[in-house]
């Protein structure tokens, strides 16, 4: 049984299949058991015959991981494949906005969200700088079992970066004349209705990046430490 050391032992799947059992509302002891089954991946039946300083044991090592913040990564190796960070999000096509906003309506969408943000770089440029593939809404698979520290903080990290762009954008827009927002805008909006649908668009997101910025986030398991004698200590 491999217990994971970091928040990078974890696999994405198995940290949104966790955000799904914990809308179930269980209690604390159905929540460890599920816990050391999907991170260390072995079956609830398993777990289950774990003697209680072991269980308490894996917890707290599970706790410690969770607990991990790693830094924002502009880009990292996986499978043998380096992916890169869209390098310059003020280019970031309407088109790759709107799916986006799509797929981070559901946690088990994640995975394409990183497809969006994360693509293979194709070209290493000087200073630390590279080009990465165009997108065209292919989504990568692979990244259902990538690091979840990655994710976390790519996650947090667009979601500042994104409010903060559409924020410029309503701003920038602020007093434009209906006519000659739609025709600034009209080969890159989705829908084609013009400038009150952008705006719409760019709100909706904003509250959407708003709200999904901490929904990823997981609380310390709770469990019962054994007294020294090994014995169970009794709940007030």
């Amino acid at each position: 049984m491999a217990v994971p050391q970091s928040i990078n032992d974890i696999k994405l799947y198995q940290w949104t299949e966790f955000l799904e059992y914990l809308d179930t509302n269980p209690n604390d002891n159905d929540l460890s058991i599920m816990a050391i089954s999907l991170f260390c991946e072995i079956s609830t039946e398993a777990v289950r015959k774990l003697k209680q300083k072991e269980k308490e044991s894996i917890l707290s090592q599970i706790n410690t991981a969770i607990a991990e913040r790693v830094p924002f990564a502009s880009n990292f190796t996986f499978n043998g494949i380096d992916y890169g960070f869209i390098p310059n999000l003020d280019k970031l096509s309407i088109g790759e906005f709107a799916d986006i906003e799509s797929y981070e309506k559901d946690n088990k969408d994640l995975w394409k969200v990183m497809s969006i943000l994360y693509r293979p770089i194709v070209e290493q440029q000087p200073y630390n700088h590279y080009a990465i593939e165009p997108y065209s809404g292919r989504m990568n698979a692979d990244f259902k079992n990538m690091p979840v520290g990655i994710v976390l903080s790519a996650h947090v990290f667009f979601c500042n970066i994104g409010q903060e762009l559409l924020g410029y954008i309503l701003k920038s827009l602020e007093g434009t004349k209906k006519g000659t927002a739609i025709s600034i805008l009209r080969d890159s909006l989705r829908n084609g209705d013009g400038l009150d649908s952008f705006m719409d668009f760019v709100t909706g997101t904003s509250l959407i990046w708003k709200k999904y910025q901490n929904s990823l986030s997981i609380p310390p398991l709770c469990f019962q430490p054994t007294k020294l004698t090994g014995k169970a200590s009794k709940t007030k």
